[in-house]
């Protein structure tokens, strides 16, 4: 979990979110995973792609972080988040595996 708190970190600073905390980032990704909608339980049993698990959480934050700590408006100019996307798929890979 704390890696996907640090990728949840990266997407903050890039949408200026600098502020919100450690806790809070890891609080909203167990909601997220683990929440009404269980996304973690659908990823595992392979109804979504890696690739399509990590653009969902990675999009689901995005809108945590401009609902819960911005003032709910989304950027203009999204930013890119590929990077956070290939990194999130790059550790579900390995939560996967395991």
């Amino acid at each position: 979990m704390a890696r996907l708190v640090g990728c949840a970190r990266k997407l903050a600073i890039l949408l200026s979110f600098e502020q919100v905390s450690d806790s809070d980032l890891e609080h909203a990704l167990n909601e997220i995973l683990y929440g009404p909608r269980d996304f973690w339980g659908v990823a595992m049993d392979g109804l979504v792609t890696r690739r399509e698990a990590a653009q969902v959480i990675v999009a689901r934050m995005e809108t945590w972080l401009v609902v819960h700590v911005g003032d709910g408006t989304m950027p203009e100019q999204p930013p890119d988040w590929d990077p956070i996307v290939l990194e999130v798929e790059s550790l579900l890979m390995g939560l996967r595996d395991h």
